[in-house]
């Protein structure tokens, strides 16, 4: 049986048709439900203003998988992700790039966890960074496989610590984090709850305020039956402009349901839902980037009851419009953009993957001129490795940094 990617669970669920999202973890930055494959290997590829090359990884012992990415300048960018030995014992994994080559950092991993993963990361300065993601150890709750417990990490320009959190519901991950100063900071996720012996989730929000993260209230649209509503990602234009966005289950029609882009908006006092423009189908927004006040890009991915396709939307000061995207492959079971990069409103990267039931991963990068996205091809590991990207940073037009991971065909 033919082994699917972290990436590509997480787009089929993301854009299959009518499905109560009770663990969906997104798709950007966005948490795995699986332990470190001990085939997976760390993929980074760097843009020089004309193609993408792929570079050598501080690959630590065993397998490894990069989720994250943020670049400060050309010479101090970030990479976080997981790695473990034969697929077991899951532990945290910081890179970093000085100029010239990625090498590994120490950063903890919570006592007891078996499984990590690390799925946000934010910098402000070279001493204020963030990481989130979520860990599990042994199975101890109602939560079918392992129940799931929030991770945040800090990086103050000496070492990596572990930042106490919020423990809201039964298990629960953190996806995206977006930091604008040293006491303002966004987390996003979900967390599940039991009710009538079904576990459902909702979006989830944590603020820090410079000593401590609290939870914030957020929408979690959905039929309440069939509540499963979650946050992928976070981006923010200032402290009272914030948008967040993710996946929930709406009705729609008579006891049909199937999953609907959700976008969020924080005006400094209160989250709000603010409508998105879905495609007539299930599908799902992975990552938010903002360019200015009247101008927002979110990505994900879509099924049309024939295959997967790409969602890009943009927000223009008043409303969400869908904005035609490339596909990789136009008869691909799915196809799905997890990041985004925005270095103007003219030069935006997106970057995600895509591929078939019988094929292994691809990965897929997009750039936006400002007039149209089109594909720019990006290298795949030799075969018989398939390939994906999870996340993008960019400094210049030609300094751009995406990582992911790669993994044997068969």
């Amino acid at each position: 049986m033919k082994r699917l990617s972290r990436r590509r669970v997480c787009a089929l669920v993301l854009a299959g048709a009518a499905v109560v999202v009770a663990g969906l973890s997104g798709a950007a930055g966005a948490a795995s439900t699986r332990a470190v494959s001990s085939d997976v290997g760390p993929v980074i590829e760097f843009w020089d203003g004309a193609t993408w090359t792929e570079q050598a990884s501080a690959n630590p012992e065993g397998s490894a998988s990069l989720t994250a990415v943020a670049a400060l300048s050309a010479t101090d960018v970030w990479a976080v992700g997981s790695y473990g030995v034969g697929g077991q014992d899951g532990k945290a994994l910081a890179e970093h790039w000085d100029g010239s080559s990625w090498q590994q950092v120490p950063i903890p991993t919570p006592q007891g966890a078996n499984e990590v993963h690390l799925n946000g990361l934010s910098a402000v300065s070279p001493t204020n960074i963030w990481a989130v993601g979520s860990w599990a150890g042994v199975f101890t709750g109602p939560v079918e496989g392992y129940p799931y417990f929030l991770l945040i990490e800090h990086w103050d320009g000496n070492s990596w610590t572990i930042v106490r959190s919020p423990s809201p519901g039964v298990s629960k991950q953190l996806s995206g984090v977006v930091a604008l100063s040293a006491d303002d900071a966004w987390a996003v996720g979900y967390y599940q709850f039991e009710s009538h012996q079904t576990i459902l989730s909702r979006t989830l929000a944590l603020h820090w305020n410079g000593t401590a993260w609290r939870r914030v209230a957020s929408p979690h649209p959905g039929p309440r039956q069939y509540q499963g509503s979650t946050l992928s990602d976070v981006a923010a234009m200032s402290r009272k402009s914030v948008w967040a966005v993710g996946t929930y289950v709406a009705r729609v029609q008579g006891r049909h349901f199937a999953n609907r882009a959700l976008t969020v908006h924080w005006n400094g006092k209160t989250w709000k839902q603010v409508s998105s423009s879905t495609p007539r189908a299930s599908g799902g927004l992975a990552a938010v980037a903002v360019v200015g006040p009247d101008d927002v890009w979110a990505v994900g991915s879509y099924h049309n009851g024939h295959g997967g396709r790409v969602l890009t939307e943009r927000w223009n000061g008043h409303s969400w419009r869908t904005v035609p995207a490339h596909t990789g492959e136009e008869d691909a079971s799915y196809q799905t953009l997890t990041s985004l990069a925005v270095l103007a409103p003219d030069d935006i990267w997106a970057v995600g993957s895509y591929g078939a039931y019988d094929t292994g991963d691809q990965t897929l990068s997009e750039h936006w001129n400002g007039q149209a996205w089109s594909v720019v091809p990006s290298p795949n590991p030799d075969p018989p490795l398939g390939g994906s990207f999870s996340a993008v940073a960019a400094t210049s037009p030609t300094s751009v940094w995406v990582v992911g991971d790669f993994y044997p065909e068969g």
